[in-house]
Formats: structure tokens, sequence, C-alpha cells
């Protein structure tokens, strides 16, 4: 926007496809969790989408052990590229953690998304971040 009001969009620079992929991407947040022994959080969709990636926020640090989180698609098969793990070395409250699954990330409608948390005795608490495309 020029200081006269005029603005200028680039070409190409919205397009039909960018609209709609916009429209389609989703983010999903969950938590805090407590990052307990063993535990294992659902998330149901309501219809179908691809996990694209997984975020972790260290909100407590009460860590003694490793937490080991893995993205297991419906049939609890785990992602590739979806284990997730916030080590306890240097570890600060607001310290972020991020995977990117590739496969098995696919959700269908009316099934869930399963992130099997392993975090050890007392192992700290997150909130967890889900962005997600909605697929056809």
């Amino acid at each position: 926007i020029s200081n006269t009001g005029a603005t200028t969009i680039a070409a190409n620079a919205t397009t039909i496809a960018k609209v709609e992929a916009a429209l389609r991407a989703e983010l999903i947040v969950v938590g805090p969790i407590l990052q307990a022994d063993a535990l294992t959080l659902t998330v149901y969709f309501n219809h179908k989408v691809t996990i694209n990636k997984i975020r972790s926020f260290l909100t407590v640090v009460i860590a003694t052990a490793d937490s080991v989180i893995t993205a297991k698609n419906n049939a609890g098969t785990a992602m590739a590229n979806g284990v997730l793990t916030i080590a306890v070395a240097g570890v600060a409250v607001g310290d972020e953690d991020t995977v990117s699954p590739t496969t098995n990330n696919v959700i269908g409608d009316g099934e869930k998304l399963q992130l099997a948390i392993d975090g050890g005795a007392s192992a700290g608490e997150a909130i967890f971040f889900i962005e997600c495309t909605r697929t056809a």
C-alpha cells in the first residue's frame, strides 16, 4: 500500500489454489499434558486429514528422564518421522520440539490420531500443536 492508498498485488500472489490450500489447513491444540510414565492421548477427527507436523512446547519442567512421544494412526501404526523426543539436557519452559510425519499420517473420517507418551517418572508437562490438512 502506497502513501496515497494505492494497493498493488504482484502477479500470482493470490491464486485459487493458494486460497483453497489455506482453507484446508487446520491447527489442533491439545494440552497441557502431563508427560507421565505411559499415556496415550487420543484425538478424534470428524473428517479425513493428513498430519503434517506435531509441535510440543514445554510448560512445566520437572524432567528426570527424556519424554518420547510417538504419533500413531487409527490402526496404531507409528508414523514415519513421527517420534518426538523432549530431552532432559538443556530443557527449559517454552522449548519447542517438532516432527513432520511422512507416512502412515492420514487419519480418516471418524478415526483417531494417537500420541503415545513415554515420559519416564516426573517427566514434565507440554502443550501440543497438531498441524494438519483436510483432505477429501
